[in-house]
């Protein structure tokens, strides 16, 4: 790969390369018009604070002492960018954002085309386990990653507490930056 400097261009063996430039200027600012509100606000839950982070991770760290049936789990925008997680060193975290805000679309498209109301949690069963997303509020969810054979009842209702508090922290985080 070459890196070019603004202005700059390349030249190969079937005439000029297009030049790229940066359409960013001095102007640019994030409440551009050029971002849509929804994107902005998602932006903005993506971009807690140190703090809000820790208290994410803590009620993560809160879920997995409290379960020993769930392996890891993570806080992740609509937009997939993982806000907190708790993972194994073999889990990818921005994939992991990235497949959980897939399936939370796909899940919320279904629910809504096929009549069945407002998506609640999207159940995803494999031979070595389960994967578990819930809304936490209207701006995140959360991913768990559960054991196979895991009580799921128990292991559920474990998910959906935590899931209620990392929306109030959430939405903590949302009012402070709206007022």
């Amino acid at each position: 790969m070459v890196e070019l400097n603004p202005g700059e261009s390349v030249t190969g063996e079937h005439g000029p390369t297009p030049q790229v430039t940066d359409t960013r200027d001095a102007s640019y600012h994030p409440a551009s018009p050029l971002i849509s509100p929804a994107d902005e606000a998602a932006l903005e839950v993506a971009s807690l604070d140190g703090g809000q982070e820790d208290r994410l991770r803590g009620a993560l760290k809160e879920l997995l002492e409290k379960s020993q049936d769930i392996d890891a789990a993570a806080v992740v925008s609509m937009d997939g960018f993982v806000m907190a997680s708790i993972l194994p060193a073999e889990y990818e975290e921005d994939r992991l954002g990235a497949m959980s805000a897939a399936l939370l679309s796909l899940g919320e498209r279904t629910a809504l085309e096929l009549g069945r109301g407002e998506l609640a949690q999207v159940f995803v069963e494999g031979t070595h386990g389960y994967v578990f997303l819930l809304a936490a509020g209207e701006d995140a969810v959360l991913t768990a990653i559960v054991k196979r054979g895991s009580k799921l009842g128990l292991v559920l209702y474990d998910i959906r507490n935590a899931a209620r508090n990392i929306a109030a922290i959430i939405e903590t985080n949302l009012q402070v930056e709206y007022e």
